[in-house]
């Protein structure tokens, strides 16, 4: 009975009370993570749709990191919903998962588009040293001539 009454009072505080701020800006497709901070409960979960996406323990403050593909662009809000539960597993409360501040989402960095840039750039600049060897070549040839006769 004590059990379940310290379970009961560990539910009381209310979900509201977590502040939820993205870490950071997130990539396209790769997962997001996010500061809470406030509140405490034994179990608590973030769900997206019938899905988990976290579950553990939260004391004060938590970085949490969802495997959420969202695409490009800027959230205010990521559609899942916080299940907070009591040790026991026999009461639960839900509340919807409100971000602080929006969550800025970046486009994917194109790779082969950054690997055909850096060859452009490295051939271009080993044109240029090259062009700078043969110009001081001539130069060199020119004055040694010029001097010989």
């Amino acid at each position: 009975m004590l059990l379940l009454l310290a379970s009961v009072l560990l539910l009381i505080a209310p979900l509201r009370l977590l502040q939820v701020t993205p870490s950071g800006p997130a990539l396209s497709g790769a997962p997001v993570t996010l500061d809470a901070r406030g509140g405490w409960w034994v179990n608590l979960s973030v769900v997206h749709a019938d899905t988990i996406l976290w579950q553990g323990t939260f004391l004060g403050h938590r970085q949490i990191q969802l495997p959420l593909a969202l695409a490009r662009g800027e959230y205010q809000d990521v559609a899942s919903r916080w299940f907070a539960g009591d040790g026991l597993g026999v009461l639960r409360k839900q509340a919807p998962l409100r971000l602080q501040t929006p969550l800025l989402v970046l486009p994917k960095p194109d790779e082969y588009g950054a690997r055909v840039l850096q060859d452009a750039l490295e051939t271009r600049i080993q044109m240029r040293f090259g062009q700078m060897i043969f110009r001081f070549a001539i130069f060199i040839r020119i004055k040694s001539v010029t001097r010989s006769a």
